[in-house]
């Protein structure tokens, strides 16, 4: 139980990083 609660968060952080990197080339994108 514990192993897999690690792998949820690990896979939490994964969505929020390629969220903020979507926004980013989205933002830059947008810019330029």
């Amino acid at each position: 139980m514990f192993l897999s609660r690690e792998k949820k968060a690990k896979i939490d952080r994964l969505r929020i990083l390629l969220t903020l990197l979507d926004f980013y080339i989205t933002d830059v994108g947008t810019r330029y």
